[in-house]
């Protein structure tokens, strides 16, 4: 049957249709696609996916600025020790910043979200998954908006995609065990799950290890020095007289029934406490008498531990002096200065060892892990 002219202008018309349908519908793409790019377009680098890539640097006098610089922070990951700097928070100008993770005494998780997790959740989740693990694990943040890493605290307000999980390897009460580093990753793995974020974990065999040696080497640098004054007078030491010569001598009475020396910085230095049972209490002070003081350094805790130690016997001193006593060791022998000296050389040693390690005295890493 043969088309007429109407049919063929219908059928013209319909193609026509369609094809204006599609064209349209193609502008509309090419529209809403630009808009999406703008709208999630972002000047700044992708940290989740590229960690690694170096800090900017400034162009060269009379060079043209670059055009697509990317700006990243740097990666918190922890490779081999002999190879990862220590990673460090910012802090104020004019004070040191300490490291947030050491490559001694931590091992790291990965933890990267691809939406921002605030650190309240992350509190909370760890605070539930994580409750009775014996050794420290803190959360540490990228804030994005300052370029630093932030450890999470209970009112920390930090969003954040990049996260990393800093285990503790040892502390005075040992290594951390294989029980509970299966633990600790069980937990960090169920609240990826919960989160939907994408993890990286050490080598286990590799953690166990590092974890013994570390315990070992600070069980060979443990040391507590103790010297004592004793009274001479069977009537002992009255409490008002010996508080006034320790202030003397620049200590304080804490709260918890030692006296304290600090240096100028506010590093502790040494204690003293009561050679016999009751503590040395500000409210007890009036009436106490004693036959004896106790006067304790902490080496690995202790900045300088040489000079810390030459301040300590200058107190003991001072106060045997002021109370009718004298200066003795654990045996109750007489010290003598020769044996002043050996106890100092010892000291000086043991803090060479442990700088030597990378864990400096009465650094902030020392008071972790001989906590």
């Amino acid at each position: 049957m043969a088309i007429s002219d109407f049919q063929l202008s219908l059928i013209a018309a319909g193609v026509i249709g369609v094809a204006g349908v599609f064209a349209y519908n193609k502008w509309q793409e090419h529209k809403y696609r630009r808009q999406t790019e703008r709208a999630f377009r972002s000047d700044h680098a992708d940290v989740l996916l590229e960690p690694k890539a170096a800090a900017p640097v400034a162009p060269a006098a009379g060079a043209a600025p670059a055009t697509d610089e990317r700006i990243e922070p740097v990666d918190l990951s922890l490779p081999p020790p002999e190879v990862e700097p220590e990673l460090e928070e910012h802090g104020p100008v004019d004070e040191p910043a300490a490291p947030l993770v050491h490559e001694v005494a931590d091992a790291v998780i990965r933890f990267e979200a691809a939406e921002p997790i605030s650190a309240q959740q992350l509190w909370q989740a760890s605070g539930e998954l994580l409750y009775g693990v014996d050794k420290p694990v803190r959360w540490l943040g990228w804030n994005e908006s300052r370029n630093l890493w932030q450890q999470l605290q209970s009112h920390s307000a930090l969003n954040g995609r990049q996260w990393r999980v800093a285990l503790q390897l040892a502390d005075r009460r040992g290594a951390l065990s294989a029980p509970e580093l299966e633990r600790i990753l069980g937990g960090v793995q169920q609240i990826a799950d919960r989160y939907m974020a994408v993890t990286e974990y050490p080598d286990r065999a590799q953690i166990a290890l590092r974890a013994q040696e570390l315990d070992k080497f600070c069980a060979s640098v443990d040391v507590q020095i103790g010297i004592h004054v004793v009274a001479n007078d069977p009537v002992g030491f009255v409490g008002t007289k010996l508080r006034g010569i320790a202030e003397a001598t620049g200590m304080q009475l804490e709260d918890h029934g030692v006296f304290l020396a600090r240096d100028e910085a506010s590093h502790e230095l040494f204690t003293m406490s009561n050679l016999e049972p009751a503590l040395l209490t500000a409210d007890d002070m009036n009436g106490l008498v004693t036959h004896g003081l106790t006067l304790n350094l902490d080496v690995p805790c202790v900045m300088n531990g040489g000079a810390a130690f030459g301040r300590m016997v200058t107190a003991a001193r001072q106060l045997a002096a002021g109370l009718n006593g004298t200066v003795v060791d654990d045996n109750r022998q007489p010290l003598t200065q020769k044996a002043l000296d050996v106890i100092r050389a010892k000291i000086v040693e043991i803090q060479d060892h442990m700088a030597q390690r990378g864990i400096a005295a009465g650094s902030a890493v020392a008071l972790r892990l001989f906590s």
